[in-house]
Formats: C-alpha cells, structure tokens, sequence
C-alpha cells in the first residue's frame, strides 16, 4: 500500500492574486508594465538612438590644431617667464617636433594551426599562429564612420626659445631653462634662455 502525498499549492503573491482573480486596476497596471518595457526593448534597437563618439571627437581631432595647441602653450609660458623675470614683457616661442599622436582601438582575431609529425619515438607538434588586427569603427551623430579613439597624445615639444628683461642674467636665466624644463619634460639643453638687445 503506497500513501500518496497531497500537492499544496504554490502560494501566489497577494498583489499577483488579486490580478488573477479579476481586479481591473491590477490588469491596467500589469498592462501598462509589459507596455514598457516593450517600448524601452525597442528604442534600443532604433538606429540612431546611441551616440557612441562625443562632439568634439571628430575626423579633425579633439578640437584643437597644432597651431592652436601651440599657440596656447606659448602664452603659458610667457606668464610663467614674465613672473619669474618680473619683467612685463617677454617673447616665447615653442617648436614643435610632432603633431598630435592617437592610439585606437584594436580587436584582433588570432587562429592556431597545429601539425603533428611522428618520427618513431619523437612525436613533434608544430603550433603556427595568425593574427588579424582591425580597427573597432564607430558612427559619429552624421553617419560617418570613424575609428575609436582610445588615447590621444599631445604634439611633442622639440625646443623653446625665451627673450626677456633680465633674461641675460645667469641667475634668472638658470631659473626659466629649470621651470620650462619641468613644465614640458624635456632636457634643459632645449630651452635657450636670452634679454632683450639694448642698441
């Protein structure tokens, strides 16, 4: 003789009970929830309603040209100078030895092939790899496809030449080469440092 156990149900959530068994409140909001979330699964999938690459990275860089970077880098410098020749009037000018440098995103794909040879007791397995490099590509707001910019690297500063007051005194001379130097990392060998001529 077997006994069989009686299945309890299943306890339903009150708020799922009362929309089963009829309350018209319940189904319009049950109805509304499905709504949207079906609308929020579909705006995802319409074109145009994700904005991958921000305004200012477009095809002509972050916004700036060398000349502009420059140009910025210079009047820095002539605030720094001017502060510590206490002069009010200086000149710098900055060289640039490379534009701006960008690193993208790359997806690589790599494929091995393995070949066995069997020469009596050595068995030698060869292993040949093949890497595939692209480019990740993304849209801009104008349908334009562009690679992703992961890095962006600043146009090196190749040498700077200052002429200022008190420029021609070795102490604040040595001061200015010291603090151009810290400033844009590069030796002291390329900062050159002179007053202005008196004739």
């Amino acid at each position: 003789m077997t006994l069989e156990k009686k299945k309890e149900p299943v306890p339903i959530p009150k708020f799922l009970d009362r929309l089963i068994k009829g309350q018209k409140s319940g189904k319009i909001i049950l109805i509304i929830g499905i709504a949207g979330i079906a609308l929020i699964f579909i705006s995802s999938l319409m074109p145009g309603s994700k904005s991958p690459v921000s305004k200012k990275e477009t095809a002509e860089g972050y916004g700036t040209s060398v000349g502009d970077y420059t140009e910025r880098l210079e009047e820095k410098l002539t605030g720094i100078v001017r502060s510590i020749s206490g002069g009010k009037s200086a000149q710098v000018v900055v060289t640039i030895d490379s534009g701006y440098e960008y690193v993208y995103a790359n997806d690589y794909k790599r494929t091995d092939d393995s070949t066995e040879e069997a020469g009596g007791e050595n068995n030698v397995t060869k292993k040949a790899g093949d890497t595939e490099q692209s480019y990740v590509i993304v849209e801009d707001e104008n349908g334009n496809e562009l690679a992703l910019k992961v890095t962006e690297y600043t146009p090196r500063v190749k040498g700077v030449v200052v002429v200022c007051e008190n420029g021609e005194n070795e102490d604040i001379g040595g001061q200015i080469v010291n603090a151009i130097s810290v400033a844009l990392g590069i030796p002291s060998t390329s900062v050159f440092v002179t007053g202005f001529s008196h004739g």
